[in-house]
């Protein structure tokens, strides 16, 4: 299960408040970006199944990461060592240009 937010800005000025974490990333409106802009939160996962196990313990972990694919342009995530619960609360944003 991986949690994400996501938050499709055209008119930033009719745009809803979201949480601080959320904005915490973004940087000032610029001239020259497209208006039109896709905003994903990758905030965890749970219950991620163990992809290395332990020979000494029997135990085991996952090194996760999150690929976002969007219009094929494809943005990664940090590395969560050893983790089978992540929590990333980490901001992408994608420019879409009107068709």
């Amino acid at each position: 299960e991986v949690e994400l937010c996501f938050r499709w800005c055209h008119d930033k000025a009719r745009a809803f408040q979201l949480p601080r974490e959320f904005t915490a990333g973004e940087k000032p409106a610029d001239a020259k970006k497209a208006p039109n802009e896709l905003h994903v939160y990758l905030a965890r996962a749970r219950d991620l199944e163990i992809m290395d196990k332990s020979v000494l313990t029997g135990k085991g972990s996952s090194d996760p990461v999150a690929t976002l694919d969007v219009a094929g342009e494809k943005k990664k995530s940090a590395i969560k060592k050893k983790a089978l619960n992540p929590v990333w609360t980490e901001s992408f944003s994608w420019a879409v240009e009107d068709e």
